[in-house]
């Protein structure tokens, strides 16, 4: 028999309420936006140089075969995605912490270089892609009327990843190693996620079941009748391709901007360690904006909000354009945050928003997917714009061009307004 939590009318709660109702299905979505971490470039970043003294490559053969699993990852998601559609949650969720830990084992333990990117491969999948995927699927798709309030606790964990965990594994890799340090990642997902996740989410809770919140009234009822389109339906309407770019921006242009922050700092004569202390005002004000951007999106609606979430990022590299003292720095990542903070909330909110929640798993997974290849693509197209020889500030610029053409496009964005039962695919 399913387990049914309290119902309250359609009232929505303030955060404190929210968190005392629903503490274990929003623990849920904390903990694996945080260990997704894992699997995120700002963390893997920190193994490569370890990784390509242990197996003799170069720089140039570690990016390029990291962009290629990248891609392969985006390329995968587009099946393993949907599955948390018609997959019972406790195993999905299972199944993307064994996957975490068994590639973290394998880059330890491998014998071989293929072997070890295999390795890299899991771990890069199950952290980037499924981790969040899974995440911002359920509590998108069990929440209704508060599920702004949901995704900004859930987002908390994102945060909390960028906050602690470099710091802590950059210290782990320089006192106990890098294969020491793996090992203890692979041993905290065997560990700790996986009772937690399976503590969180009880054996009779509804939230864990695809069609419980779509055949019955989730604790939220929700205040539309939904569309319930399928992918089909998704790329036949425009909404979605005028909408897209927005999405594509944060993840795209960040990737940038954290990859090559070396050469931001040099081409504004700052030290790296300089330039990295500024991380500390991107995660403070991501982990806020997270936060404080969920009533909003409850209020106004995501598909409403989502068109104004990029201006704070072309405020934020307009300062770091302008601005020589490192002040432009903490300016640039404070204002990034506030963009990616909004965002994250706003575009998880808005696919189940404007698409329904039927296939809300397919959906994401092939937004995800497009993303996820934008990151690939970001490394590669900003060294070949150095090596053709374009200045880092005119480079900037083409940022803030392709950013506001971005959000242009979603502000002539229109919903949607099909029959509401459509043939899914």
């Amino acid at each position: 028999m399913l387990e049914r939590t309290p119902h309250h009318s359609g009232a929505t709660l303030n955060y404190k309420e929210l968190l005392k109702v629903y503490p274990r299905y929003l623990g849920f979505g904390f903990l694996h936006t945080f260990f997704s971490s894992i699997g995120q470039t700002f963390l893997i970043a920190l193994f490569i140089p370890s990784l390509r003294e242990a197996f003799s490559q170069t720089a140039t053969a570690m990016g390029s075969y990291y962009g290629m699993l990248t891609m392969m990852s985006a390329g995968l998601l587009f099946f393993t995605g949907p599955l948390i559609d018609r997959v019972n949650l406790r195993l999905y969720s299972a199944s993307v912490g064994l996957t975490v830990a068994t590639g973290c084992f394998l880059l330890v333990f491998a014998p071989s270089f293929w072997l070890a990117l295999v390795g890299l491969f899991l771990v890069r999948h199950g952290g980037q892609a499924l981790m969040g995927h899974t995440a911002f699927t359920s509590m998108t798709r069990y929440f209704t009327l508060m599920r702004g309030k949901a995704l900004g606790i859930t987002g908390l964990g994102i945060a909390c990843g960028e906050a602690i965990l470099p710091v802590t594994i950059a210290l782990s890799i320089t006192h106990l190693g890098w294969r020491t340090s793996y090992i203890l990642l692979a041993l905290s997902c065997l560990l700790l996620f996986l009772p937690l996740s399976l503590f969180l989410v009880n054996r009779n809770d509804d939230i864990q079941y695809p069609d419980a919140s779509q055949d019955k009234d989730t604790p939220q009822e929700a205040s539309t009748e939904e569309l319930n389109w399928g992918r089909k339906q998704l790329l036949l309407h425009p909404y979605f391709w005028l909408i897209l770019p927005l999405t594509l921006m944060p993840p795209f242009l960040g990737t940038g901007y954290f990859f090559f922050q070396k050469e931001i700092a040099k081409a504004k004569g700052w030290s790296a360690t300089l330039f990295a202390s500024c991380f500390l005002a991107y995660g403070l004000s991501a982990a806020m904006t997270s936060f404080l951007s969920g009533p909003w999106v409850d209020r106004l609606g995501a598909k409403r909000m989502l068109p104004f979430t990029l201006f704070p990022m072309m405020l934020g590299v307009w300062a770091l354009i302008g601005i020589d003292s490192i002040l432009g720095g903490y300016l640039f990542m404070f204002f990034l945050g506030v963009s990616f903070g909004s965002t994250g909330n706003a575009r998880n909110a808005m696919w189940a928003e404007v698409y329904g929640r039927k296939h809300l798993g397919s959906i994401k997974s092939f937004a995800s997917m497009v993303m996820v290849f934008s990151t690939a693509l970001a490394p590669p197209l900003g060294g070949w714009l150095l090596d053709k020889g374009y200045s880092m500030s005119s480079i900037l610029w083409g940022t803030i061009a392709l950013t506001a053409g971005a959000t242009l496009l979603a502000f002539f964005a229109k919903t949607p307004t099909f029959p509401k039962t459509p043939q899914h695919l």
